[in-house]
């Protein structure tokens, strides 16, 4: 028993001593700071395996600089799904653009075209070779829809390829499964095709929840001073030049902030 009226020392079982009462308060101090630190990560994490449950990209189609794309929308608490489908006005970031170019090699061989020998397990996720862009260049990627779960989850791949003629035609590659097996039928970069798909899902996610747009064109008024001339001067009760006043449109590219 205390007897002397003063606050029993503190034990510290870390350390395996008496500490007193300021060192016990630091001590508490720090680790309250670093559970919290670590109540805060896990916060985080939980927050971003929310998003990617409340938000499922199912289909996407990129019409130049603009995306429409439909989603599925759960909510957790409520225990529904909305689908929405959204043809969004801001232009796509250029991240987006380079994560579209990407799927080309994978349109090209699953839909059996002449380049496909072009590409092999070393070059199928890598950017084509100068040599090799003269030939996918004619070949775009317009959309991709999503579908399938777990095992039998996959993608049909929605795309042009440009005729000499100049005339257009229509590609849509068949159902492509993510899963990798023997069989003679399944696709052999199935897994490159599932990381690049989930780079498109998750540049538009950033573009649709975050913000992450591309370059805007603005139109700005500037007042413009020509130089006097003869012809152009007006002449005011002294006698002085008045130059001619003139407003003059100019365009400017501004780049969307991203945070």
């Amino acid at each position: 028993m205390n007897t002397n009226n003063k606050p029993a020392p503190l034990f510290d079982f870390e350390k395996g001593r008496r500490i007193g009462r300021v060192e016990g308060m630091i001590a508490f101090h720090k680790r309250y700071v670093e559970n919290m630190k670590r109540e805060n990560a896990l916060i985080k994490i939980l927050k971003i395996n929310l998003m990617a449950i409340k938000n499922e990209i199912k289909k996407v189609s990129l019409n130049g600089i603009k995306l429409e794309v439909t989603y599925k929308e759960h909510d957790v608490e409520e225990n529904y799904i909305n689908e929405i489908t959204k043809k969004c006005a801001p232009v796509v970031h250029n991240d987006l653009r380079t994560a579209f170019l990407a799927l080309r090699p994978f349109l090209i061989t699953i839909a059996e075209q002449p380049e496909a020998g072009l590409f092999n397990e070393r070059n199928i996720d890598e950017k084509p070779t100068d040599d090799m862009e003269k030939d996918v260049i004619k070949y775009v990627i317009t959309g991709y829809s999503l579908g399938g779960s777990e095992e039998s989850a996959g993608v049909t791949l929605i795309g042009q390829k440009i005729l000499k003629s100049g005339q257009v035609l229509n590609l849509i590659a068949p159902f492509t499964k993510y899963e990798q097996n023997d069989s003679e039928e399944a696709y052999p970069y199935a897994a490159q095709l599932c990381e690049a798909v989930e780079r498109c899902n998750e540049e538009v996610k950033l573009y649709l929840f975050e913000g992450k747009y591309g370059i805007i064109q603005k139109q700005l008024d500037f007042e413009e001073h020509p130089e006097v001339t003869d012809e152009t001067a007006e002449t005011t009760t002294e006698g002085i030049p008045k130059r001619k006043r003139g407003r003059k449109r100019r365009e400017i590219a501004t780049e969307v902030a991203y945070a």
